[in-house]
C-alpha cells in the first residue's frame, strides 16, 4: 500500500523543508494541523494536535502527555466546495496502521491520525476540498482549503512498455557522455520531487534469494518542468548505499520512477520557511499557516508512478564490471 504520510513537527516535507512555528502565544487553544491529500494514496490521513504553554510545566513535559497533544472530543470531516459532499474522517492510531511516530520529544503512544479510507474517500484532481475541525466547547471552526493538482504527463522518458534507461558515464571524459533527461507536463503542479526505487534480488552465503530496494532521491523541491542526471550518479549512489559484502550475489531487476507534483501553498510553505535565514539576517522566520486559526498546512500532492523500467544491457555489465559497483556481485 502506497500510505504517505508526513507527520508535521516530525519529520520533514517530502520536498525536504523546514518550517519553525512559533507556539508562544499564551493561554490560547492553539491548533497543529499537518496534511497533505493525494489521489494515488490508498488513505488519505491528517494530523490534528494541540500547543499550549504552561507557566509551572516545561514543554518536553508537555510534550509527553498525551493529554496535552490532542482533543479529547474532536470532529474533523472534508467536504467538497464544488458539491458539498461531506466525508466524515475516523481517528485511529497511526502505531497500529503501520506508522509508529518517529522518538522524539513527543509521546510516542498513542499516536492519533484523522483517517479517510478508500471506500469513504479519494480526492479528485482539479476538486477543491475544504477541511472542517470542529473542536466543541464553543471554539470556533478551524477551515482550510486546498486544489486537488493534476498528474503530470511524462514526456522523457517516453511511455511504453519497452522502455529502457542507459546509465552510462566515461571517467576519463565526464563531458562527452550525454546525461538522462527528464521532462514532463502539467498544469496545477508547480514544485517536485524525482525519485527511483530500485529493485535487485540478494543472497548471502548461498542462502535463498530475497527481494532488496533501496530509493534514490534524485532531486527535491525542483521547480522547472524538466531536469536531468548523469548516468555515473546511478553507480555512485549504489555504491554508497549497499553494503559491499563477499559472500552475497545480487541479481538487478528493474526500477520504479516516482515523479511526485506539489501546488503553490507547499512552494509557499517552503519559501517562507527558508526566509530571513542568511548570516547577516535577523534570523526572526515568518510562520506560514494556511489555517483559519492555528499554524500548519492542508495542501495536495499527486504521484506519478512508472514501474518496472528496466535498464540496457551496458548498464547491466557496468553494474557488475563497473570500478564503481563491481565490488557490490552484481551477477
Amino acid at each position: 500500500m502506497r500510505l504517505r504520510i508526513i507527520m508535521f513537527l516530525l519529520i520533514g516535507l517530502i520536498f525536504s523543508c523546514s518550517n519553525d512555528f512559533d507556539l508562544t502565544e499564551e493561554r490560547r487553544d492553539i491548533p497543529v494541523v499537518y496534511g497533505l491529500l493525494n489521489p494515488t494514496d490508498t488513505a488519505q490521513y491528517i494530523r490534528i494536535e494541540r500547543a499550549f504553554i504552561d507557566d509551572s510545566i516545561s514543554a518536553l513535559e508537555i510534550a509527553q502527555r498525551p493529554d496535552s497533544l490532542y482533543y479529547e472530543s474532536l470532529d474533523a470531516s472534508l467536504v467538497n466546495v464544488n458539491t458539498e459532499e461531506r466525508f466524515q474522517l475516523t481517528r485511529v492510531d497511526g502505531n497500529l496502521e503501520g506508522y509508529p511516530r518517529n522518538e522524539g520529544v513527543f509521546a510516542q503512544a498513542p499516536n492519533y491520525l484523522y483517517k479517510a479510507g478508500p471506500s469513504e474517500f479519494t480526492p479528485l484532481e482539479g476538486e477543491t476540498y475544504r477541511l472542517e475541525i470542529n473542536r466543541g466547547d464553543g471554539l470556533d471552526l478551524i477551515t482550510a482549503e486546498t486544489l486537488i493538482v493534476d498528474n503530470p504527463v511524462l514526456v522523457s522518458p517516453p511511455p511504453g512498455q519497452d522502455v529502457v534507461l542507459n546509465f552510462r558515464y566515461n571517467l576519463e571524459n565526464p563531458a562527452f557522455v550525454e546525461p538522462l533527461r527528464f521532462e514532463w507536463k502539467i498544469t496545477e503542479g508547480v514544485i517536485f520531487d524525482i525519485r527511483m526505487n530500485l529493485k535487485y534480488i540478494e543472497s548471502v552465503d548461498g542462502g535463498p534469494f530475497e527481494q532488496k530496494s533501496i530509493v534514490w532521491p534524485i532531486v527535491r523541491s525542483l521547480q522547472e518542468l524538466e531536469t536531468s542526471i548523469q548516468g555515473i550518479e546511478f553507480y555512485a549512489f549504489l555504491a554508497a548505499n549497499i553494503e559491499e559484502d563477499p559472500s552475497a550475489i545480487r541479481l538487478f531487476q528493474n526500477l520504479d520512477l516516482i515523479l511526485d507534483s506539489g501546488g503553490q501553498t507547499i512552494l509557499d510553505f517552503i519559501n517562507i520557511g527558508q526566509a530571513n535565514l542568511g548570516i547577516t539576517s535577523s534570523q526572526d522566520i515568518p510562520t506560514f499557516t494556511n489555517l483559519s486559526e492555528g499554524v500548519g498546512l492542508f495542501s495536495s500532492r499527486n504521484s506519478l508512478i512508472r514501474e518496472n523500467i528496466g535498464v540496457t544491457p551496458g548498464t547491466q555489465d557496468s553494474l557488475r564490471f563497473g570500478s564503481i559497483t563491481g565490488h557490490l556481485n552484481f551477477q
